[in-house]
């Protein structure tokens, strides 16, 4: 369990420009408005994207989409 929270708390990191973003959002905003712009605001550094648009074969889709996702939950404590 240990290891899992230390690999978190490593990819947990938002840029500043990012937070300062999510900061700035209204406080009456919907949760979940907020979460997906938060969310959409870490695309530029998706890994899925980036392998995507260097012609990754679907059967690999899973893996990045997994590494994503982490790295969302990671940011988002």
């Amino acid at each position: 369990m240990d290891t899992f929270v230390k690999e978190l708390n490593e990819r947990g990191h938002l840029k500043p420009e990012v937070e300062e973003m999510i900061l700035r959002l209204p406080k009456t905003m919907h949760p979940m408005t907020q979460f997906s712009i938060g969310v959409l605001a870490c695309q530029p550094e998706s890994i899925f994207a980036a392998k995507y648009r260097d012609g990754l074969h679907k059967t690999k889709y899973w893996e990045y989409v997994f590494e994503d996702a982490m790295n969302v939950i990671a940011k988002n404590k």
